[in-house]
């Protein structure tokens, strides 16, 4: 009951009806039929409910204001039917027509063409005028903006009469061309066809006239298809901040010489019958006689190809808990029975920072056709350091139903940061080990694996390890200098071919020799890591430097019509700031066009730049004209009073009547820039987005989980709660407390000698020294004088009376800046 058939005839597909009776959770229900699906084929773009309710945006209305961009808002057109009161279009009073979406679009969405006068145009019509096609002489001429939209036809076509044809034929949207001197509407290629020749004009039917461009795009421009399209978010209108970037040097490539495949450009062609004689395999000649001969994939074989190999279809996905950004994991594959004997094997190479989110699929083939049934077979996949060909961990799946021909087993596999060595030791195991001469069970106090190998029966290269047999041929880990089945061959990262002390890392030498993947340091980029990260310098002005920096860098698409509206996408990074910090730093390798700080519940727009620049070196800063304020700030209770598609329409506002605004928001949906026209330009900003690590959050304690990257993670980072510390919020401070001492103890800079402190901690110790001092003096007075003890003991109270005072004004003067601007503010 999944819309896809796996009995016969369907059978299992005939029972839809039923799907309700399963109580899945993870399923629709029909309102319209007794039929649930599943949730994945909900808003598929295929109905599954006869009443459509599962495919509520098939018909291009949208019930929700998250999934309309905000160029689609008052734009003429009716997206969004949830209530006839309240919709995309209604309350539009306070929207300007003219803003950054319909301004010189060539296309007219406002009275009078209003939104189209004044912009760049290869007619070169003077101020406040039009072009038009004058009936007369049948050429193009400008037409001033008070004869447009008066109700008399100046130009062929009505171009500067357009609403007529809207008005008449408000859903064909290709009759726009209206005939001359007719209420007709036609589309423009139809002219000359179904337009009556009135008063001696002839539509412009001559051959010659189609043949000038600038015409044809004229009338074309009129045609309202190009309304249909919700445009996305851009940041073409928007002042670029900082205005200074500086670009790094960028490092010379150095020139590798490259085998060169010469293509077979034979024109000879496979007819049909030649293409279907392998069926899944390849066609080849072989001999003189070119005889023709098969190849075949795994899972077939026979003369043809013709025959389905019994066989193991694995799917691996793997996750990496040690986000080190160098890490380099081999993974072998191998298909055991009972008595541990390997019947076939796969290698494959996993790259946390570029396999994260790849599926590894292969095939694993029995030895014996057919494949004897009174035996288990198992999976065994074992994985290893690439890097220094050490063992890490190790997995085992069952092949549950070995009855059946062919066995479709997937798994998730994590790991682990610390590797055990439990991979299970038998007697069966170890005897066929002892006769290979072959150990692999055996593990060193590091929980690496110790391989030794006897070269008479293992005969891979001596700098590789030999892990198995299989048919009487060695399986063997190459280290990443060495390729080929027994690891002879050098391969294509022999000589590092990666610059700024990346790692290399061939491709599978079963189908390339020359090519590799570079694994890049922290802060560079590029195939060869040859590029910097973008760098970005933040400071604080006028602003309490925080203990966190938590950092929004937007990345703005273009139109696609594929997508329709693709929203802005966000990745977020977060940094602790040091005590003694004034600037903090990031490294980006993912194109961005926006980066917002937040502190807290406040944002800050510090970066904007609608042309993405690789390698650049940004200084900015978080300042109070950069502050994004809420819009509570901003309307009055009346409008915060209204509903989302309401209120929305009052944006435009704000940047209306101030003219220092850079951006606001609403904590709701948007997140809305300024344009240098001061209009709003906003787009959908998730302000509750859970920050989980994508469902990897090991942090405890409620704590955070912040990553540097949205798929592929380097690093991770656990953003505690009150009262909690640590790297994993695993620590509490409940009934903990801080003495002054303390306090001033946080500023002593670690690994420094007294006398490069600073000078608040330089008196601080000294005061300390003293103190101890007198507390030597005062114990030796009272074993002379008594007496003397008690006044002296006076005068010493007194004194630390003193010596606190000067230490907490010490305090405060370290604490000076962040003081004075909480103060200030």
């Amino acid at each position: 009951m999944d819309t896809i058939p796996d009995c016969y005839n369907a059978f299992d597909e005939s029972l839809s009806a039923n799907s309700c009776s399963l109580n899945d959770k993870y399923r629709f229900n029909c309102i319209s039929e007794k039929k649930c699906p599943l949730l994945t084929m909900v808003n598929n773009n295929v109905k599954q409910c006869i009443g459509g309710e599962d495919e509520p945006d098939s018909d291009g209305q949208i019930t929700d204001i998250q999934k309309l961009p905000f160029s689609a808002l008052c734009d003429g057109r009716r997206d969004i039917f949830s209530s006839p009161d309240e919709t995309d279009e209604t309350h539009c009073e306070q929207w300007p027509c003219v803003n950054q979406y319909t301004e010189c679009n060539d296309i007219w969405q406002c009275p009078k063409g209003i939104d189209e006068i004044n912009c760049p145009s290869k007619f070169h019509c003077p101020t406040d005028h039009h072009p038009c096609v004058f009936s007369k002489n049948q050429t193009i001429g400008c037409l001033h903006l008070n004869r447009t939209g008066d109700g008399i036809v100046d130009c062929l076509g009505a171009t500067d009469e357009r609403p007529f044809c809207r008005l008449f034929y408000p859903t064909d949207k290709l009759r726009r061309y209206r005939c001359w001197n007719d209420t007709s509407c036609v589309f423009y290629p139809f002219r000359c066809r179904e337009c009556n020749k009135l008063d001696g004009i002839d539509e412009l039917c001559q051959q010659n006239h189609d043949k000038i461009p600038d015409m044809l795009q004229y009338f074309h421009d009129m045609l309202d298809i190009y309304l249909i399209t919700r445009l996305p978010f851009s940041l073409e209108s928007s002042r670029p901040f900082p205005l200074k970037q500086s670009l790094p040097l960028v490092n010379k490539l150095i020139q590798y010489q490259m085998k060169e495949i010469e293509e077979s450009k034979g024109e000879n062609e496979l007819d049909m019958q030649q293409v279907w004689l392998c069926n899944r395999g390849i066609l080849i000649y072989v001999g003189q006689n070119e005889s023709e001969q098969c190849l075949c994939p795994p899972s077939y074989y026979g003369d043809r190809c013709q025959y389905q190999n019994q066989r193991v279809s694995l799917t691996l996905r793997l996750r990496n808990e040690n986000l080190e950004k160098i890490n380099v994991i081999a993974i072998i594959v191998t298909l055991v029975d009972d008595t541990d004997f390997i019947h076939s094997y796969e290698q494959f190479t996993y790259i946390s920072v570029r396999d994260c989110n790849t599926k590894f699929n292969t095939y694993l083939l029995y030895q014996d056709r057919p494949k004897n049934m009174t035996k288990n077979y198992t999976i065994h996949i074992d994985a290893y350091d690439k890097t220094d060909l050490l063992y890490l961990t190790s997995w085992k799946l069952p092949v549950r139903f070995p009855f059946m021909p062919v066995n479709r087993e997937s798994a998730l596999l994590v790991i682990p940061a610390l590797h055990n060595c439990y991979r299970t030791c038998n007697s069966k195991y170890h005897e066929q080990k002892r006769n290979s001469n072959i150990e692999s069970c055996r593990c060193k106090s590091n929980h690496s694996r110790l391989i030794s190998i006897n070269q008479d029966q293992c005969n891979c290269s001596p700098d590789s390890i030999c892990v198995g047999l299989v048919n009487n041929r060695s399986i063997c880990l190459c280290p990443l200098t060495k390729a080929s089945p027994r690891c002879f061959l050098n391969s294509i990262c022999q000589v590092n071919v990666c610059l700024n002390q990346g790692v290399c890392v061939p491709e599978n030498d079963r189908i390339s020799l020359t090519n590799f993947t570079c694994i890049c340091q922290d802060a560079f980029t590029g195939q060869r890591c040859e590029e910097n990260d973008a760098k970005i310098d933040i400071s604080f002005s006028d602003v309490s430097i925080p203990q966190s920096l938590l950092v929004h860098f937007i990345t703005v698409h273009k139109y696609d019509a594929r997508t329709q509206n693709p929203m802005p996408t966000r990745a977020t990074m977060f940094k602790r700031i040091d005590f003694d910090q004034d600037t903090v730093t990031f490294y980006m390798s993912l194109p961005f066009h926006l980066v917002f700080a937040q502190i807290q519940t406040k944002f800050y727009l510090i970066v904007v730049q609608s042309n993405y620049t690789r390698s650049a070196n940004i200084s900015t800063e978080v300042a109070r004209s950069q502050h994004c304020p809420h819009i509570r700030e901003l309307f009055d209770q009346q409008i915060l009073d209204y509903p989302i598609l309401h209120r929305v329409k009052y944006y435009h506002l704000p940047c209306m009547q101030d003219s220092h605004l850079f951006c606001f928001h609403d904590n709701e949906s948007f997140m809305c820039l300024c344009t240098e026209k001061r209009h709003a330009n906003c787009f959908h900003f998730d302000f509750n987005m859970t920050y989980n690590c994508m469902g990897w959050n090991d942090c405890q304690n409620e704590g955070q989980c912040f990553q540097d990257h949205p798929t592929c993670p380097t690093k991770t980072m656990c953003v505690c709660r009150e009262c909690f510390y640590g790297t994993k919020c695993h620590f509490n401070t409940k009934q903990f407390g801080l003495s002054l001492d303390a306090m001033l103890g946080y500023q002593i800079r670690p690994r420094l000698p007294i006398t490069r402190q600073s000078i608040n901690e330089e008196s601080n110790e000294g005061t300390q020294i003293i103190n101890l001092a007198e507390q030597f003096g005062i114990n030796f007075i009272y074993a002379l004088s008594p007496g003397r003890y008690l006044f002296e003991k006076d005068l010493t109270t007194l004194k630390r009376k003193f010596d606190q005072i000067f230490q907490f004004y010490f305090l405060l003067k370290s604490k000076r800046n962040n003081f004075f601007n909480v103060l200030r503010r």
